[in-house]
């Protein structure tokens, strides 16, 4: 009786196994990121800050990396088996309204909304609680990628 309950037990357990291990595949090669030699002194301690470089984001190295890295992540992305169904999950959890929290500053009423498509949160402005709402910044109007 207790081989009728091990063996499709085993093969349970092994089938299991199985399937949380992704097919085996070359490691993955990240691009070369170099480090630079930059420290800073705040409030009498040194803070290192070996990729400083990377904040030019305007820098044809930085670009370069950038894209480079973009690359190996998109390889990746695209040889999840899953990904069509990691990818739908990922829209219905961020893709939806989001309004922020109002805050009061003077007289005025500031706060976000986004419909839940828009790459940036619009701030809104109204004279007072019951005001009528008005846009104040919409950063999605300042670059054609917002």
């Amino acid at each position: 009786m207790t081989n009728l309950v091990q063996w499709p037990l085993l093969a349970l357990v092994v089938g299991s196994l199985a399937a949380c291990i992704n097919n085996p595949s070359a490691p993955m090669t990240y691009p070369e990121t170099r480090t630079v030699d930059v420290v800073d002194t705040l409030w009498d301690t040194p803070v290192a800050d070996p990729y400083r470089w990377l904040e030019d984001d305007r820098d044809e190295e930085v670009m370069a990396w950038v894209a480079a890295q973009a690359s190996t992540a998109r390889t990746y992305l695209d040889g999840l088996k899953d990904r069509e169904a990691l990818r739908d999950r990922c829209e219905a959890l961020f893709n939806h309204p989001r309004v922020g929290i109002p805050r009061r500053i003077g007289e005025k009423v500031f706060l976000t909304r986004n419909n839940g498509l828009q790459n940036q949160s619009v701030t809104f402005v109204k004279d007072s609680e019951d005001g009528e709402e008005r846009v104040f910044l919409d950063p999605n109007t300042l670059s054609e990628d917002g």
